[in-house]
């Protein structure tokens, strides 16, 4: 009797472990962020390569905050490569807020010459991008993707997009 009673405790103890590490590893479930470009800025330019600082803005939709570890990206003007990057700078944004995260990267002048063609090209002036990479998310083990694109209008008169 005394047998059945200590297997019954171990059940008991083994059951209550199995629950906790079960609510520990399934935690809160995760809204992928999303991400958008809010400009990109000529730094420096030399022969060689143009320095460019990558401003993206991601919102976070949780209800808790969300630390980001990195973000690395893939940057592409009408179609052809001209950056990518890996940003290190830690930030947390607030849950329902957004957060900037800037990113200088150097591009080679070949890279940029590239797209520059196609734009000589062009009846407009405007450049279609497609940014593309993954966060990761501090303490979460896991990379969330993103992929954005749009266009980058350079016509001085042009009217601003409407949101």
């Amino acid at each position: 009797m005394a047998s059945g009673n200590r297997l019954a405790k171990i059940a008991l103890i083994g059951t209550m472990i199995a629950c906790l590490t079960a609510c520990a590893t399934f935690g809160p479930k995760l809204i992928k962020p999303s991400v958008s470009l809010i400009d990109v800025t000529p730094l420096n330019l030399n022969l060689s390569s143009q320095q460019l600082r990558f401003r993206l803005q991601i919102d976070n939709p949780n209800p808790f905050e969300l630390p980001l570890e990195t973000v690395r990206f893939v940057a592409k003007f009408n179609d052809s490569v001209v950056a990518s990057g890996k940003s290190y700078q830690a930030v947390v944004i607030p849950p329902g807020q957004a957060g900037d995260i800037a990113i200088d990267v150097t591009a080679g002048i070949h890279q940029i010459a590239e797209s520059l063609k196609g734009l000589l090209r062009a009846t407009d002036m405007s450049i279609r991008y497609q940014v593309s990479g993954a966060i990761q998310i501090a303490d979460w083990n896991r990379t969330v993707p993103f992929d954005v694109d749009g266009i980058l209008d350079l016509d001085e008169n042009a009217t601003p997009p409407k949101q």
